[in-house]
């Protein structure tokens, strides 16, 4: 496995003032965390934000990206790469396009990876979710996010570089499972069954109401029996950009359907239902939680029903 967290000076004694006692593994990291585990075993970071400048916005400001600056070592991994079509964005990626992508990367199963995303808001949260999703549906073990992502990075005070870290390529093959994952027509299938999915819709309440919709739906509304969890629900409070595990865990015991039940989680284009997934699966442990990855804009392109829940 080649590694590629390479320790600048001034990260070495960040590093090295880190307690041995903070260097264990959790799904979602702080930037302490994330710290003491690179002071203590290798580790693989990418950088999901975009690889380079976009353009201005119409007050002049680019936003972040990684050439303006990262985490010393982590690799360019732009969450574009990670998804579908213009038309389908939640599209699951093909076994060769994966195979690519992870190839690039310079990552194979068996690696350890933190994913870093920008944390601009709460949404953005939802970026790194859906790495983390194929990751684990691709079979890697040890993934985890830096919670907050690089906002909360700089906001600690901790160095940065623009010096590029190219990953050596790897040669993997690799396939998504279909362990988290459902299809429109298993959903479509199921409702009104007896042993019918928990249906959890992950987007804001408006949407799911029918009263605001995605701009590549076809449709506005929910699929039949559908619940809703806005993804904003397991943030503490609107202005936190930090996933918040008690928020979530009360969440889950006041809520959480029986242990044999499965969860199915989707949102517009397996965006902010990543998020959801994410906090019921990997935070508040609940066995069998999956995710629609194509979600509403593939619901309504094929045509089919929604309802509008009062």
């Amino acid at each position: 496995m080649t590694r590629r967290f390479i320790v600048s000076g001034a990260l070495l004694a960040a590093l090295a003032a880190a307690s041995p006692a903070q260097a264990e593994w959790s799904k979602l990291l702080t930037p302490a965390e994330l710290q003491a585990l690179a002071a203590s075993r290798e580790i693989d970071i990418i950088d999901i934000r975009a690889a380079e400048p976009g353009k201005p916005d119409e007050k002049g400001k680019v936003a972040p990206n990684y050439a303006a600056g990262h985490i010393p070592g982590s690799v360019s991994a732009p969450y574009g790469s990670w998804r579908g079509t213009e038309q389908n964005p939640g599209l699951r990626l093909t076994d060769d396009a994966l195979s690519a992508r992870l190839a690039s990367a310079g990552l194979e199963p068996g690696d350890p990876v933190v994913i870093v995303y920008e944390g601009a808001d709460q949404t953005d949260f939802g970026a790194a979710a859906r790495v983390y999703w194929t990751l684990k549906s691709a079979g890697f073990e040890e993934i985890a996010i830096l919670n907050g992502g690089l906002a909360e990075w700089r906001r600690a005070g901790l160095p940065l570089t623009t010096d590029r870290t190219a990953p050596t390529p790897t040669e993997v093959t690799a396939r998504l499972s279909e362990q988290w994952s459902v299809t429109r027509e298993e959903i479509h299938a199921s409702i009104g069954a007896s042993d019918a999915p928990t249906l959890i819709d992950a987007r804001p309440l408006k949407q799911h109401l029918g009263q605001e919709k995605h701009k590549l739906a076809k449709a506005a509304g929910a699929i039949e029996g559908a619940r809703s969890v806005p993804h904003s629900t397991f943030f503490d409070g609107e202005a936190s950009v930090t996933l918040s595990p008690e928020k979530v865990r009360e969440w889950a015991a006041a809520n959480a359907p029986g242990a044999d039940e499965t969860v199915v989680t989707y949102c517009n284009t397996g965006h902010w239902a990543a998020t959801d997934w994410f906090a019921l699966s990997e935070i508040a442990g609940l066995p069998d939680v999956r995710m629609y990855p194509e979600s509403m804009v593939d619901w309504t392109n094929a045509g089919l029903p929604v309802v509008t829940p009062k």
